[in-house]
This record gives structure tokens, C-alpha cells and sequence, in this order.
């Protein structure tokens, strides 16, 4: 799971009143632990950021980030909540064998496709965008499915 993470983020901001940010904090939060593993990777560290004390840092990081832009209590507990549906979306992709998603690259790029295009819809008519907003809004969602199909096909 690595772009699927976006959904829960855009799923949770679809349940609150439209703020500035909180889509930002929210999907920067869900994905959080993954950028810190490929940030580590790079410096051949071995800390894993979706458990211990790696998840405690990710923790930290939101919470201060959070009260750093001044969200509200609220939305701090939103951020935890995206941070910890980190984990069990990333259930089926712990094994080292072929049940692991990622095996399977047609069924991984569906999955999570269908994941961030469900919450997208839901997020939009939420919220009732519409116009600018809305193209520009498909289009981070464009390029998000176009990133995971570069993952899934390219890369693995």
C-alpha cells in the first residue's frame, strides 16, 4: 500500500467542514511513515517508521506539525487517526510471499486506485466543489494513480 494511504486522508477530510490545510496535514500524516523509510533508506538506516520507536517519531512528527499551524484539537485527532490507518492498510503487503499485494501488481494498482478514487468522490461531493477547484483537485488525484502505476509497473 503506499498511494491508498491518500484515501483514508481524503476519506477523514471529507468528514469535516472544509478548512485550509487540513487536507494537506491529513494526507501528510498518512503517509508520513513511508516517506521517513525511503528518507532513511537513502542514509542506509534500518529504522522502521511503522513500528516501536519509528512510529513514535511519526507520532511527534505529527503532533508537532499539527500544533505548529495551529489545528485544532479536532483536527490533531484526525492526524493520529490518518497516521495510524497506516497500518492496517498496509496489512496485505507484510508478507514475504505471494499472498503480499505487491506480488501482484494488476490487483495492487486496482485496489488502490479504486481506494483513492472512492474517497475522492466522496470528498468532492462532500464538500461540492466545483470549477478550479475541482480540475485542480483531479488532477493531484490524476497524478497520485499515474505515480502508483509508475510503482507498480516501472519500478517493481
Amino acid at each position: 500500500m503506499f498511494v491508498g494511504h491518500y484515501a483514508a486522508a481524503i476519506a477523514i477530510a471529507a468528514t469535516r467542514p472544509r478548512k485550509k490545510g487540513l487536507l494537506s496535514y491529513l494526507s501528510f500524516c498518512a503517509v508520513l511513515p513511508d516517506l521517513l523509510m525511503m528518507t532513511s533508506s537513502l542514509f542506509h538506516t534500518t529504522l522502521n517508521y511503522h513500528a516501536d520507536i519509528g512510529l513514535l517519531y511519526c507520532l511527534i512528527a505529527v503532533l508537532a506539525i499539527g500544533s505548529l499551524f495551529r489545528f485544532e484539537r479536532t483536527h490533531l485527532y484526525l492526524g493520529v487517526l490518518s497516521l495510524g490507518l497506516h497500518l492496517p492498510l498496509d496489512y496485505f503487503y507484510m508478507s514475504s510471499d505471494s499472498t503480499n499485494l505487491y506480488a501482484h501488481p494488476w490487483m495492487d494498482f486496482i485496489l488502490e486506485s479504486l481506494l483513492i478514487l472512492t474517497a475522492s468522490f466522496f470528498f468532492v461531493k462532500r464538500h461540492d466543489i466545483h470549477s478550479k477547484k475541482l480540475k485542480w483537485f483531479a488532477l493531484a488525484i490524476s497524478l497520485i494513480i499515474l505515480f502508483q502505476a509508475f510503482w507498480n509497473f516501472y519500478i517493481n
